[in-house]
């Protein structure tokens, strides 16, 4: 999907699986739960990239969402709702690097999503990650599971 070029009005609410890479140009990825079917989560095979002012927004305050990344995402703004989850693969690198914030803000969780080694993951910030939920390193106890977070806590 590329949106680079383009503008959005609302963002992109994906609700399913996106296979292949993301450009969201000043563009919003909204990563949703279907409210048909609560055990589907959205998924995205690929990296997302976007300018400076763009935005992922990982569930709502109406809707806890569970995203698992499949990959890195470089984007302006990175934000976890309250209820939501963003759960990382092992290797993932997620970093909000807008010229002016470039903030995580997570109201939700933040935790390592393999469970079979040990794993590790970067979260970073050009402004800052902003911590107003919860980091989860023990849902699956691997010994050797790495977060890094570069950039201000």
């Amino acid at each position: 999907i590329d949106t680079s070029a383009g503008t959005v009005t609302n963002g992109i609410n994906n609700y399913g699986i996106l296979n292949g890479q993301v450009l969201l140009g000043s563009n919003t990825l909204n990563l949703l739960s279907s409210a048909e079917a609560v055990a589907t989560q959205p998924q995205v095979n690929g990296d997302i990239t976007g300018a400076a002012d763009s935005i992922v927004n990982i569930g709502s305050d109406s809707d806890a969402t569970v995203f698992t990344s499949n990959g890195n995402t470089t984007v302006g703004n990175i934000d976890v709702a309250s209820g939501s989850t963003l759960a990382l693969a092992s290797g993932a690198d997620w970093a909000a690097t807008s010229d002016t914030a470039g903030n995580i803000n997570n109201n939700g969780t933040i935790r390592l999503a393999d469970g079979t080694a040990a794993s590790t993951a970067t979260i970073g910030a050009s402004g800052a990650v902003i911590n107003n939920g919860s980091i989860d390193l023990t849902t699956f106890n691997d010994a050797g599971d790495t977060l890094s977070v570069s950039g201000n806590y």
